[in-house]
């Protein structure tokens, strides 16, 4: 079946394609919040420099063996331009490396170090004829490799062995979901788990790992207990707005609300209202937007709860308490 082109304007590739990563990085999460033992830890856009080039998402596995995934999205998949290709693969940038050897590098030192679960690409591109023809699977059959082709891997692997070796241990996973499916796919195995808030504050925490340094903290390793608050039920709930004032409610003291009224009228700053559950407080704030309404003050109302037992890490994003 051939599958549509990815809608989305010019200027939107780069950022779709982070998102995409991000996407392929939040499946390996999932499988892992589903199973606390599948992984010791994730990392997204791993700093280790003996992940160099194979390096979007890293789960280290129980036996200390990696899995590392490489992540290529393209707006156009059906472009032949985008195609899987081996003249993609071994086209050379201005450092002077391609792609097949900067993963090749990568794969045969954890080979060799016997480090190595498994190496893999993740792409929305579609294999060429002449690609297509050399899998077996999501393997490479070296034997069935044009000479020309064959002549060109290994003379930029260095040997007929490192190629061999590479091709027989690297998995090219191609024609992956355009983005907008697999986002809902991904969206359906947690939905009995969360709410779009909570996927949405999921993909926001994903986001800020895969970004800034040593997040989550202390060293860029997510674990099993960092995605238990990342799915947490207790994030903070919205409340409603419109608290009822009592046609008799009376204000706790009467001065007190009268330099309260001063205070935030005149006041550029914060102010804040603090007391004890159970107090009041979120009556008598509605009790004073009613009278600042009579006063014509422009009143901006927004109610949370945030629970104390709470220390998650997205406790204070706003999509957990708006």
């Amino acid at each position: 079946m051939i599958k549509p082109v990815h809608n989305m304007k010019r200027v939107g590739h780069i950022r779709a394609g982070f998102e995409y990563q991000d996407l392929v990085a939040i499946e390996v999460l999932i499988d892992f919040y589903r199973d606390r033992n599948l992984y010791r830890w994730v990392q997204v856009d791993s700093e280790d420099r003996s992940f160099a080039s194979i390096e979007d998402v890293v789960a280290c596995r129980p036996d200390g063996l990696y899995e590392l995934t490489q992540v290529k999205f393209t707006a156009d998949p059906e472009n032949a331009a985008n195609h899987l290709s081996w003249r993609w693969l071994t086209t050379q940038a201005k450092s002077g490396r391609s792609l097949l050897q900067k993963w090749s590098d990568t794969t045969l030192r954890h080979l060799r170090n016997g480090t190595l679960a498994k190496a893999v690409l993740k792409t929305d591109r579609l294999p060429d004829e002449s690609f297509r023809a050399s899998l077996v699977g999501t393997r490479v059959r070296y034997d069935s490799l044009p000479e020309h082709d064959r002549a060109v891997i290994e003379d930029q692997l260095g040997s007929s062995g490192n190629a061999k070796m590479f091709l027989s241990s690297f998995e090219f996973h191609h024609s992956q979901e355009r983005l907008d499916d697999l986002e809902e796919r991904l969206w359906s195995r947690v939905a009995s788990d969360t709410d779009k808030g909570g996927w949405h504050t999921f993909k926001a925490r994903v986001e800020r790992w895969a970004t800034r340094s040593n997040s989550p903290e202390p060293d860029g390793k997510i674990r099993y207990f960092n995605l238990r608050d990342a799915f947490s039920t207790n994030r903070s709930r919205p409340l409603p707005q419109g608290f009822t004032v009592p046609e008799n409610y009376i204000v706790p003291v009467d001065s007190f609300h009268r330099s309260f009224i001063d205070e935030i009228s005149a006041n550029d700053g914060v102010s804040v209202l603090w007391g004890s559950p159970g107090r009041g407080k979120s009556t008598y704030l509605s009790h004073c937007v009613e009278s600042l309404d009579r006063d014509q003050a422009v009143c901006i109302r927004h109610h949370y709860f945030l629970s104390q037992r709470d220390r998650s890490e997205g406790r204070f994003h706003y999509q957990a308490i708006r």
